[in-house]
């Protein structure tokens, strides 16, 4: 093998190997718009952190991960609901679950529409010491085969998360 061969090789395999450590999930997932502020809040609940939970959430959810309850959501945290829109008529169209240990069965309902999130915009909105949140608000790609035909559509959402235990305490997604 020549010298020139011998670089050509060394400089490829550089260049693969560059493009194979920067291939993380984050960096596969689509561009995202990520603004704010969290002044004050403790490390782990900056705007990046919070975007990548959301993040983190929205994979989960859409692979149907059975921990999906204990890893975002726990009876530690001050729990107040998780809302969204549901294709059942009984529920006119939209339903709020108000206890963690109710969310699992609901997740189950909604992986069998094989509902799928994907972020598109989040915004967190600041931090609220009292209570130890940080609240933000999204725009997320939302898409279900009961709802809207089985059509995506973007719309938006709110919630807060509760620093001390990385728990979501509130996650609304609005309907289309």
């Amino acid at each position: 093998m020549t010298k020139r061969n011998v670089r050509s090789v060394a400089i490829f395999l550089c260049l693969l190997f560059t493009l194979v450590a920067c291939a993380t999930p984050e960096q596969v997932t689509p561009e995202i718009g990520v603004t704010g502020q969290a002044d004050g809040a403790p490390a782990g609940c900056g705007v990046q952190e919070i975007a990548q939970r959301l993040l983190d959430f929205a994979t989960a959810f859409n692979r149907g991960d059975p921990q999906l309850t204990p890893a975002f959501f726990n009876s530690r945290a001050p729990f107040a609901w998780y809302s969204a829109p549901d294709g059942d008529p009984r529920t006119g169209g939209h339903v709020a679950v108000y206890s963690v240990k109710e969310l699992p069965a609901y997740f189950e309902r909604r992986q069998a529409q094989h509902e799928q999130l994907q972020f598109k915009r989040i915004k967190v909105n600041g931090w609220e010491s009292g209570r130890g949140l940080v609240h933000f608000e999204f725009t997320v790609n939302h898409q279900a085969d009961d709802l809207n035909g089985g059509a995506a559509r973007d719309v938006m959402g709110k919630g807060a998360l509760h620093c001390q235990t990385q728990a979501f305490v509130a996650f609304s997604i609005g309907d289309a």
